[in-house]
């Protein structure tokens, strides 16, 4: 009797097992998995960018994680001639660079600008953002709801301000 049953389920068993090989009842819940792996990891990166006679700007961040299409930077800051650029972290690709977290902006033309989120665009060399932020104009102070400041032409753009203006 022990062995009656034994054969029958050897033989169910086998039976399953065929009807499972011939099927792949997993297929289909596979999805492929997109791997982000890092190409190179640097820890306190410090780069010049230089021309013949002077050092244009120094760029500094406590860790530098390059990927394929992107780059990632921690405590990024930038000294330049004309103006120093500083956040959290930065996560920059081929056409624009996000600063996250306490980005702070500072130039020779007493402009400074505070924000929480920023987007710079590197073509156009212009900063944005569509969070609120708290600026300085010389002595006078503008909070708003978005900016759009061209570094080059060093022209600031607000939109929903408030302001409270020194007077001499």
């Amino acid at each position: 009797m022990a062995i009656k049953i034994f054969a029958i389920l050897m033989s169910l068993f086998a039976f399953v097992m065929v009807i499972l090989s011939t099927q792949d009842p997993y297929l289909f819940t596979i999805k492929p998995q997109k791997v982000d792996v890092a190409n190179m990891q640097a820890f306190d990166v410090l780069d010049y960018e230089l021309n013949a006679s002077v050092i244009k700007a120094t760029y500094q961040a406590s860790r530098w994680v390059k990927y394929q299409d992107k780059d990632i930077f921690d405590d990024f800051k930038v000294q330049a001639l004309d103006y120093n650029l500083s956040s959290d972290l930065l996560v920059r690709n081929e056409e624009k660079s996000i600063l996250e977290g306490n980005v702070s902006y500072f130039d020779h033309n007493q402009t400074s600008i505070f924000t929480q989120k920023a987007t710079y665009d590197m073509k156009n060399k212009i900063l944005f953002s569509n969070d609120n932020f708290k600026a300085y104009i010389g002595l006078n102070e503008v909070f708003g709801d978005n900016f759009l400041y061209d570094v080059n032409q060093k022209e600031l753009k607000i939109q929903g301000i408030k302001a409270w203006f020194l007077e001499q």
